[in-house]
């Protein structure tokens, strides 16, 4: 899928892949969310290999990662964990 955040625009497959290549992530999606200050940001539902206790730090390697490998406007600001997947029943992704 194809975003804008402002006036540049990005594939939310190609984050999610670079995402994808962190050995604690099992599965992601990546959309955009309106901020009232910023504009559009970039949100990231995350969906963790397994259940650990350090997610603030396994929020700053996602960031570390992303920082290396894509440019900053594509850089996930908003994180969330979440336990449910990420798909639908015909392993689509979940797109609001």
């Amino acid at each position: 899928m194809i975003e804008k955040i402002d006036a540049l625009i990005f594939c939310t497959h190609r984050v999610e892949n670079i995402i994808l290549k962190i050995p604690v992530v099992k599965d992601v999606f990546i959309y955009k969310e309106s901020n009232q200050i910023i504009g559009n940001i970039v949100c990231a539902d995350v969906h963790l290999n397994s259940v650990t206790e350090d997610r603030d730090k396994i929020k700053k390697d996602i960031k570390s990662f992303c920082l290396k490998h894509l440019e900053p406007y594509k850089i996930p600001i908003k994180i969330n964990f979440v336990q449910n997947r990420v798909h639908t029943s015909r392993y689509k992704k979940k797109r609001n």
